[in-house]
């Protein structure tokens, strides 16, 4: 049997941001982004399309279909954004995921340093 070994330290390399559907296996909106705001216009999009579009196909805007459509906004909650369709949670959510790479000495350092600070103030607290 192997011995365990240590994992290196590591730091955060980038932020993607993770849209999915809570609950709903055949969403086509699940994706990662690098960017919360194309994540988000990508989430609604993909909502609209899934609950209120035949097909997924809302072209024609000039139909009555579009009239009916809810307004969309984002509420922050737990570090997660939810969007909400005239008020009411919909299930569809965009989370920020770190993406991890090994850190550098200077980060190990800095790591380190913060560390002994938090526990520093923790004793005096």
């Amino acid at each position: 049997m192997d011995q365990p070994t240590t994992a290196p330290r590591v730091a955060t390399a980038l932020r993607l941001h993770q849209a999915w559907w809570e609950d709903n296996d055949s969403w086509d909106g699940y994706g990662l982004y690098l960017d919360e705001d194309t994540a988000k216009a990508h989430a609604a999009h993909d909502y609209i399309a899934y609950e209120y579009c035949c097909n997924g196909n809302c072209e024609d805007e000039g139909t009555d279909e579009h009239a009916t459509l809810p307004k969309l906004t984002w509420s922050e909650e737990y570090g997660r954004l939810y969007l909400l369709a005239d008020g009411t949670a919909t299930g569809v959510q965009v989370s920020s995921v770190p993406v991890y790479r090994p850190a550098t000495h200077r980060e190990i350092q800095q790591q380190d340093a913060l560390r002994a600070a938090e526990k520093a103030e923790a004793a005096i607290a």
